[in-house]
């Protein structure tokens, strides 16, 4: 089941079931679900019974105890899940039937023309409840960032510093909150969420959403008495202060931070360099922002290694260009990583600014052949160690090994559906890969040498192989079966599709071979 679908490509990877399993998806926009060819089953709002048996539940009350005013408390809801359970959890907390309704009342009117003010209507009830300061403390919940998990620790930072209230109130407000259902809250109380709808609420309550980010900032430079570096591992303020302060409109601050050395230090140790890396996405046009982005992208197979490289390898990337921003990071990176290493005195790895962007380590043999996926942001390589892998490109993380050829991969193609590969082996075999789940889907087989050369067709159904058993090989991919052969006077060592019925492919001997595929 794949639940609250916004994004296309977010339902792509679970596009990997067999015939006896179904995909579930849910979704606001019906155009996702032509898009991903399923079959629609609109989902209206609950009966009016259904909805008084939710009510009733919420309320600690039988269902057949309910009052008349239950019946408008409901319909003010819109019969809506959500609506109802806040609802509900009002008269639960000591709140009448009667003046739950009249409450409700009032909030449709005030959200008459919002989509769902049912839901923001009953949001409003209980958030009402709550005393001035309570009100206050909840709508700075707004600050964080939608679908979030925040650990409460987090909150009890931004609650100390706005509201003057120890760990111990803070975590007692929001288990209250939870029990208003007003925000998610997981079984050890150690970490707070909030629907989609609860969010868009708290979005619309804060008065500023700049102020309500420079209040986060402090309260987090308040925990960070030695610099940035020293603030709280607390599971989320290394992941996500670059953004606040993006969002509270400080992009010097922000710079300076890009640029410090021992926040780059702290944030490596408490994440990984790739999330370093979508930091520097939060500034555009800064030259020597990018030069630094460029190093540590370079720096990637050392620092997935070893982080204690991280100084070394600036060093070694950067040391010598002329920016007062670089500069102040490799004055920081003279440090070192806190025990002996090896400090470039020259400029010795290669920089940033270059034609080479990144470079993927993972294999232990020789690459013999690489192909791009249609999303351009991961591509598939095979080698002499008998293996291909699947790469993340904007990391640079092997995100799948494929193993199954017994002798070096030599040739590697990408079917047009981005989800399936061949590869062409010495093992005189293709293979036909599930590049989703890694798994053989099956074994083409006939060449009597190494494969070489390896072409898919646009249709998805045919492929195209050369060998060094001088034969060039069509192939339904579907059934393994071998629909045509060519044989040359010389291996073949490439070959491609020119178009739906014509081939190109090049031989040892220096010849050029143009073929047409032709049909009974």
């Amino acid at each position: 089941m794949l639940d609250d679908l916004w994004r296309l490509q977010d339902a792509e990877p679970f596009d990997v079931l067999g015939p006896r399993s179904r995909l579930l998806v849910t979704t606001r926009d019906a155009d996702l679900l032509v898009a991903l060819g399923a079959r629609e089953l609109p989902l209206g709002v609950l009966s009016k019974e259904l909805a008084l048996e939710l009510l009733a539940s919420w309320a600690g009350e039988q269902r057949a105890g309910l009052p008349v005013a239950a019946s408008k408390v409901a319909a003010s809801c819109g019969y809506l899940p959500l609506a109802l359970a806040l609802a509900g959890a009002r008269v639960a907390g000591g709140a009448r039937w009667e003046d739950v309704a009249s409450a409700l009342e009032r909030g449709r009117l005030e959200f008459l023309d919002h989509p769902y003010r049912s839901v923001f209507g009953s949001l409003r009830l209980s958030t009402d409840a709550l005393d001035t300061a309570e009100r206050k403390r909840y709508f700075e919940l707004a600050v964080f960032p939608e679908d979030a998990v925040i650990p409460t620790v987090a909150i009890c930072s931004l609650w100390r510093d706005t509201g003057g209230m120890d760990p111990a109130a803070a975590r007692d407000l929001l288990l209250r909150l939870h029990r208003r259902a007003l925000l998610g809250r997981s079984e050890d109380g150690a970490r707070i969420s909030f629907h989609d709808l609860q969010h868009d609420f708290l979005r619309l309550n804060i008065p500023s959403l700049v102020k309500a980010n420079e209040a986060l900032v402090d309260a987090y430079q308040t925990a960070a008495s030695s610099g940035w570096a020293s603030g709280p591992d607390d599971g989320y303020f290394f992941q996500n202060l670059p953004q606040h302060l993006a969002a509270a409109e400080r992009p010097n601050e922000l710079k300076a931070l890009l640029c410090d050395y021992d926040w780059l230090a702290a944030k490596l140790r408490a994440t990984s360099v790739v999330a370093i890396l979508a930091d520097y996405e939060l500034i555009s046009n800064e030259l020597d922002l990018t030069l630094i982005q460029q190093a540590l992208r370079l720096s990637i197979p050392a620092l997935a290694r070893d982080r204690s490289q991280l100084p070394g390898q600036l060093l070694g990337r950067l040391r010598g260009v002329e920016s007062p921003a670089v500069e102040t990071l490799v004055a920081g990176a003279e440090k070192g990583p806190g025990r002996a290493w090896f400090c470039p005195r020259f400029p010795s790895l290669t920089p940033p600014g270059g034609p080479l962007r990144q470079i993927l380590v993972g294999h232990r043999s020789g690459v013999s052949a690489v192909a791009f996926l249609p999303d351009g942001r991961r591509a598939l390589s095979g080698s002499d160690d008998n293996t291909l892998r699947l790469w993340d490109l904007e990391t640079g993380e092997t995100l799948r090994t494929l193993e199954g050829h017994t002798h070096w991969v030599s040739a590697v193609a990408v079917l047009a559906d981005g989800r399936r590969a061949l590869s062409g082996s010495d093992d005189h075999t293709l293979g036909l890969w599930d590049l989703e789940t890694g798994a053989t889907l099956g074994t083409l087989k006939g060449h009597t040498h190494s494969v070489s050369a390896v072409a898919v067709l646009a249709d998805r159904r045919r492929a195209l192989s050369g060998s060094d058993d001088n034969t060039l090989r069509l192939w339904d991919i579907e059934t393994g079966e071998c629909l045509a052969e060519f044989v040359t006077d010389a291996a073949i060592t490439c070959a491609a599709f020119a178009s739906d019925d014509l081939i190109v492919a090049g031989s040892a001997d220096g010849r050029i071979h143009i073929l047409e595929i032709r049909e009974p």
